[in-house]
């Protein structure tokens, strides 16, 4: 009997705990289904994602190909604007030079054409630096040169016009100055070196200053000792070692160099007169 209930009792634990272990699988299936479900709309949801970002794509594609296929047009549309502008101003500048002026060296020339075509030198005064103080200079040098008008064309000046800095030109050996007031010609610069006479200077008396412009150079001896020469139109002496005589020897040692000095009439030991440069004023025939 003992064993019959023993039986019994192991039978209904057994039940009991297959019922139990039934219903923990069924919550683990359960769950492992809700899992499935909700990766699949996950996928799903990334699907759509991705389905919609290709879309995109491919439309922000198709519009770049379209801003290309635009901007080739509008290039190739400028370049042939560019061209019929170009066959115009050409055009243009056959009927009319002055048409023709675009960079600024272009209008430096289109002044010196109009300066060389004045009549009367006074009537360059309103064209050129300092007017009132190169007047007697210019009434001097034109009285013994004379003076005469000159016919330019402007094809030919424009492919002469140098720069030398933003507001410094160089045509046809004339200096061109950059003002608030327009274009002036430096005067002084483009024509002072034909009035330079150091041989006239050398017999004025000792003290005796004046400014030079000249074509310089270094001379390979000296009759002073102590002092370096430079030829200026004659020989005219410098104190070895000093800082204007550094400068002029830097400048010049490459060969011969259009400068501005100041030159003064000295004596040496024997009261013999000769010419020294107290001042290097300009390392071109320009100050400006």
């Amino acid at each position: 009997m003992k064993k019959i209930i023993l039986f019994c009792l192991m039978v209904a634990v057994s039940l009991t705990l297959s019922a139990q272990n039934k219903k923990e699988m069924q919550a683990i299936i359960e769950n492992l289904q809700t899992g499935i479900e909700n990766l699949q709309a996950t996928v799903s949801n990334q699907a759509q994602t991705i389905e919609s970002l290709q879309t995109e794509l491919n439309q922000t594609k198709s519009s770049l190909m379209m801003l290309q296929q635009s901007l080739l047009t509008q290039q190739q549309a400028i370049t042939d604007l560019q061209t019929k502008q170009a066959e115009l101003a050409k055009q243009a500048a056959t009927a009319n030079p002055e048409a023709a002026i675009i960079t600024r060296q272009d209008s430096v020339a289109n002044f010196y054409v109009r300066f060389r075509a004045v009549e009367d030198w006074q009537d360059l005064l309103p064209m050129v630096m300092d007017p009132e103080g190169v007047k007697p200079l210019m009434k001097k040098y034109y009285e013994a040169k004379g003076y005469g008008a000159k016919t330019l064309k402007y094809e030919n000046v424009k492919n002469d016009v140098k720069k030398i800095k933003n507001n410094l030109y160089l045509v046809d050996n004339c200096y061109v100055v950059v003002t608030s007031d327009g274009f002036k010609v430096d005067w002084k610069g483009s024509y002072m070196h034909y009035m330079c006479d150091t041989e006239a200077l050398l017999t004025k008396p000792a003290g005796t200053t004046a400014t030079i412009w000249y074509n310089a150079s270094i001379n390979s001896w000296s009759k002073y000792t102590g002092w370096n020469s430079y030829f200026v139109g004659r020989d005219a002496f410098v104190k070895a070692g000093t800082t204007l005589d550094k400068k002029l020897q830097a400048l010049l040692e490459n060969g011969r160099r259009n400068i501005i000095v100041n030159l003064r009439v000295n004596t040496d030991a024997s009261g013999d007169k000769f010419l020294e440069i107290t001042e290097l004023v300009s390392d071109s025939w320009s100050q400006y």
